[in-house]
């Protein structure tokens, strides 16, 4: 639970400090940054200008949650390795599998969360006057790091679909070839 939570936490948090930072920014604020950390483009400033990016966070954010709170009825907008296996195994088998889905869609929106608001402190830091030259390729370098994690997270998924497959083999004495699956109800 504390997974779903954080991802939120780090949204209210974004909007917090965008909204106590706003009446000290000045007239223009960077939109685009180079990899210098110097702004490229600036725009005026304005409250939308300014809660955009907090508006994106929140929206991005509610659409991972949905997308979450669906996958017990529809485990197949999740995607990983032993998906068409996965899908074959009857409900009462795939809980487990669901739950570690759950926990990844969490954790990549936790960590999404994170980098806009770190977006976001690079922004205010630029247009008050002191550009984050180390912050830019750190969050890139970090984004690019959390690729893998990404897939440990989805190879964990696959290996929970496989553990629930094994169980329900051995509940049902099922011999399928590893390939082919358990056989779905209409099958039989």
């Amino acid at each position: 639970m504390l997974l779903r939570i954080l991802p939120w936490a780090i949204v209210s948090g974004l909007t917090l400090f965008s909204v106590a930072t706003y009446a000290g920014l000045p007239a223009e604020i960077p939109r685009h940054l180079n990899s210098a950390g110097e702004a490229t483009r600036s725009v005026e400033l304005t409250w939308m200008s300014w809660m955009l990016l907090p508006f994106i966070a929140a929206a991005t954010q509610a659409f991972m949650t949905w997308l979450t709170l669906l996958l017990p009825s529809k485990p197949d907008l999740f995607s990983f390795a032993e998906k068409e296996r996965f899908l074959k195994l009857p409900r009462e088998y795939q809980g487990d599998t669901i739950v570690r889905m759950q926990a990844t869609m969490d954790i990549i929106a936790g960590f999404t969360m994170l980098v806009l608001f770190a977006v976001q402190v690079v922004l205010w830091r630029t247009a008050m006057g002191h550009p984050s030259k180390n912050t830019l390729p750190f969050l890139m370098v970090g984004t690019i790091v959390f690729l893998p994690l990404a897939l440990v997270l989805t190879s964990r998924v696959s290996a929970a679909a496989n553990a629930a497959e094994k169980k329900w083999r051995a509940a049902t004495g099922e011999t399928d070839s590893r390939t082919s699956g358990p056989r779905s109800a209409t099958d039989r």
